[in-house]
């Protein structure tokens, strides 16, 4: 059992799950009144927001 590799998947799930919540609790602070009309590039433009800002502290946190 390699300690180190293990705390360090500790940390970088505990991280991304953070700042994936962190994220999308932004987003809908400031973006939920414009998702309440129901258009498609509303809803295209939130998966793109949470993917790249997911991908973008993954490698943060993974680096």
């Amino acid at each position: 059992m390699n300690w180190d590799k293990f705390l360090h998947n500790i940390k970088f799930y505990f991280y991304t799950c953070i700042n994936f919540f962190i994220y999308f609790h932004i987003f809908y602070k400031f973006f939920f009144f414009r998702l309440l009309s129901f258009n498609n590039t509303n809803k295209l433009y939130l998966h793109i927001y949470i993917y790249i800002s997911y991908k973008y502290y993954a490698y943060s946190v993974y680096r």
